[in-house]
């Protein structure tokens, strides 16, 4: 990663993401999990900068990773059980 990349927190990045309609929610945690986790992450964590307390990570490969993103759905809400 280089200078020419705008670095922002993972917390921007999930404020973000919601904002411009990429997902419906999204939080630091899961902007974490997503770079352990799925292959195609652009911005691998040995990568990030390390700022004071703060870790910073490129906005634009991320923000592509995510326009063009299919989310998986996860397991529908739970019904109450209304069989006594």
């Amino acid at each position: 990663m280089d200078d020419q990349h705008e670095w922002i927190t993972p917390t921007e990045v999930a404020r973000r993401v919601v904002e411009r309609g990429y997902a419906a929610t999204m939080t630091r945690q899961r902007i974490y999990q997503l770079a352990e986790t799925d292959p195609n992450w652009p911005a691998p964590r040995n990568e990030w900068r390390q700022i004071g307390a703060y870790k910073q990570l490129p906005w634009e490969p991320v923000e592509q990773y995510f326009k063009s993103r299919r989310p998986r759905r996860g397991r529908p809400p739970r019904t109450p059980n209304t069989e006594s």
